[in-house]
């Protein structure tokens, strides 16, 4: 039996230092880890395959993604300010008071639960 490990981030550069083996997902994608393997569906489909074809990161990339900064931890919150408005461009309508939430707008009376977590100075958004 192999011991495996599995390192799941929305972007690889926290997991560089750990893993150069990454898988990157595309929309609509769905990964899950069952009985050990890992598993790939896409939204709206119901068949799950093995997924194992990852993208090998060279170590050069690594430092080069890491830049100045003596920690991909200190990069992202050095970063969260220049993030946070690339994430809301073309989603907050300030003169509307009104946020478009893109492809969860469909799904918003499904949702049961929101919650906004924070560890420190990383923040995650759990629905």
């Amino acid at each position: 039996m192999h011991n495996i490990e599995y390192f799941v981030s929305n972007d690889a550069q926290p997991i560089l230092s750990h893993t150069n083996r990454i898988i990157f997902l595309e929309d609509g994608d769905l990964a899950s880890i069952v009985d050990g393997s890992l598993m790939l569906q896409r939204v709206g489909e119901d068949e799950r395959r093995e997924f194992a074809d990852f993208s090998e990161v060279e170590s050069e990339i690594q430092q080069l993604m890491k830049g100045d900064y003596p920690t991909f931890m200190i990069k992202e919150i050095k970063e969260q300010p220049e993030t946070i408005v690339n994430v809301s461009r073309g989603r907050v309508n300030y003169e509307e008071s009104s946020v478009a939430l893109g492809g969860l707008s469909k799904h918003i009376g499904e949702i049961k639960r929101s919650s906004a977590k924070a560890n420190r100075d990383s923040w995650m958004w759990n629905i």
